[in-house]
């Protein structure tokens, strides 16, 4: 074992991961169908209670998602429909001092910051649901968005009679819905997984996002909510420390240094200590464990799991699973210039660095060869060479240069039972999502565009479409990857940073260096996911070069030009197989060609 005397900073673990990951269990894990909407058990009711319902305000958390306010929207459409009442919607701010407090009576929807519904929260796990009626307040909350839909559908159906048009409730009668789960409780050392807290090291942005994912995959498959929080918050007796924290367990094994692609995972009384190399934050997820050995035993058959987890300073090396899942993100107009350029201005690391496989890739298009054109391409031929497998004329959207119609690999991963997302902070009709949306002679024709996307939508043959993002990439993104994985089935996502590009064209230096750091925190999040989802590949590319960004003598970059470049793009991959990506420099049709074969079509593109 080699020892340092000093951690790396990017750490690693996440044992418990193996609950979520392992082969096995996908196949193990009960899906939504199972579990009918009848409350397990029913308080018997004391008094029915008759709602003067136009008094009420509903409420919802102040940064909900675009799910939970579907939820709301759904919810007051019901009670409107049936009553004639149309509500109030607010969000849950208070600002104290200032006069602005909670309303006398509410319906509060999901995780709101009324003590009644933190209340209820601690008893959920993720697919189970209350609804009830406590101090003037009507509490509708699940244990994620779509147990607190089903919670909403609930409590019209049950408790919103439209022939009285009344909304009738009862004290004391708490109506619990629960899910059926493949995993029993967990036990941790002996202690309950839910009275563990998760700890990460404050200044490890990969760290925070393991986390983050880490317990998003217990609360997926076990139903176990667990706090999330950095080594600044007040230590507790029982944490999972996911990268160099500053709590003594983590301190005590300072001195282990993890090779390229290892992990390390170790008990310490009440802790468990999660380090790593690199991006191997997540890596504690690996098959080989025994830990994983050890739970998936128990998991299928709907019985407890118990862990064990001892102290250790051997690392073991991650190993990926057969793939089943694809993410691609596209740094629109990225050179390798561009991140140097952030880094120069303050960005740490590219997290995309740190990955296994670093090449290159060549972006040119059929205007420029064969046909020999002064010209390089532009991002609608781009993305449908990385989407179809076929190069194609500028301005060509999802044809090739014959303008025949091309299958793009969403399409391909929907025909074989996956879900799909394309998400991007350009607007949805942009060149690069439309390579992955659309099939159209001219990327400007975008009322066409939009209309073959709006049919997707209608179709239901597309699970997450959205366009102008913006600041919010990583939420979204965060959003978009819950959606299409949560029921294990599998998946395949497209992600745009789309103002590396425009910037660089207009060459907006500090705007563009802006651009580039978003990208790169969607990044951090996205390696993480797909350490807690070993079978999934990544792709991290750019379609093409924009701006000609050069670095001068005295270190600095600037912009040679407002268009696009022949420069090839960087290249960087993690996941099973996506090595050969890298082995050499790689033509863009190729990582279609990739992807396909995830989904089985070997015989894909040109």
């Amino acid at each position: 074992m080699r020892k340092t005397k000093t951690l790396s900073t990017k750490i690693l673990a996440l044992f418990i991961a193996a609950l979520m990951l392992l082969p096995m269990l996908a196949a193990c894990k009960k899906g939504d169908g199972d579990t009918t909407d009848v409350p397990e058990s029913t308080q018997p009711p004391s008094e029915a209670v008759t709602l003067d319902i136009s008094e009420y305000t509903i409420i919802r958390e102040t940064d909900s998602s675009d799910g939970y306010k579907e939820c709301i929207k759904a919810l007051r459409k019901g009670i409107e429909e049936r009553t004639g009442i149309k509500l109030d919607m607010t969000e849950d701010f208070v600002y104290d001092g200032h006069g602005i407090e909670p309303k006398a009576k509410e319906i509060l929807v999901g995780s709101t910051n009324r003590e009644e519904s933190k209340k209820y929260l601690r008893e959920l796990r993720e697919k189970d649901f209350i609804v009830t009626y406590e101090n003037d307040r009507v509490i509708i909350i699940g244990g994620n968005v779509e147990s607190t839909k089903r919670a909403v559908q609930y409590f019209l159906d049950t408790f919103v009679h439209s022939d009285e048009k009344s909304v009738i409730v009862y004290t004391n009668r708490v109506d619990l819905v629960k899910h059926d789960y493949a995993v029993g409780a967990v036990t941790l050392n002996g202690v309950s997984l839910g009275d563990y807290k998760v700890i990460y090291a404050a200044d490890d942005l990969l760290a925070k996002y393991a986390a983050e994912n880490f317990a998003a995959a217990v609360l997926d498959l076990v139903g176990v909510r667990l706090d999330v929080d950095s080594d600044k918050a007040a230590e507790t007796d029982r944490e999972l420390l996911v990268g160099a924290t500053n709590r003594s367990a983590s301190a005590e094994l300072a001195g282990v240094t993890c090779g390229k692609g290892e992990y390390l995972l170790s008990g310490n009384g009440g802790k468990i200590v999660m380090l790593g190399d690199g991006y191997m934050v997540g890596g504690g997820a690996s098959v080989g464990t025994g830990v994983g050995v050890g739970v998936g035993v128990g998991v299928g058959s709907g019985k407890p799991a118990d862990v064990t987890v001892a102290a250790s300073e051997t690392p073991a090396v991650f190993e990926f699973s057969t793939p089943r899942n694809a993410i691609l993100m596209i740094g629109d107009g990225m050179g390798r210039n561009h991140i140097e350029a952030a880094k120069k201005e303050g960005m740490k690391v590219f997290w995309a660095d740190t990955l296994p496989n670093v090449g290159t890739c060549k972006t040119y298009s059929y205007s420029v060869i064969p046909l020999g054109k002064a010209e390089y391409t532009d991002s609608a031929a781009s993305a449908t060479a990385l989407s179809s497998g076929y190069k194609t004329i500028n301005g060509y959207v999802g044809m090739d240069h014959l303008k025949r119609a091309r299958k793009n690999v969403r399409e391909l991963a929907y025909e074989k039972g996956a879900k799909t997302a394309v998400i991007t902070t350009d607007v949805i009709t942009g060149a690069t999502p439309a390579g992955f949306t659309a099939h159209c002679g001219s990327r400007n024709s975008t009322a066409l565009i939009q209309s073959q996307i709006d049919a997707l939508v209608n179709e239901g043959k597309i699970d997450w479409c959205q366009g102008s993002v913006g600041n919010a990439l990583t939420s979204k993104t965060k959003e978009a990857l819950a959606t299409i994985s949560a029921d294990g089935s599998s998946f395949f996502m497209m992600l745009e940073e789309a103002y590396i590009d425009k910037n660089s064209h207009n060459n907006k230096y500090p705007e563009m260096i802006s651009a580039v750091n978003r990208y790169n925190d969607a990044i951090a999040y996205v390696i993480e996911f797909v350490l807690m989802h070993p079978d999934t590949v990544l792709m991290i590319t750019a379609d093409h070069e924009t701006g000609g960004v050069i670095k001068l003598n005295d270190g600095s970059f600037r912009f040679t030009r407002t268009s696009h470049s022949n420069a090839d793009v960087p290249l960087f991959t993690m996941g099973s197989g996506t090595e050969t990506l890298t082995n050499g420099v790689c033509n863009n049709v190729n990582i279609a060609k990739f992807i396909a074969s995830v989904f089985g079509e070997s015989n894909f593109g040109d």
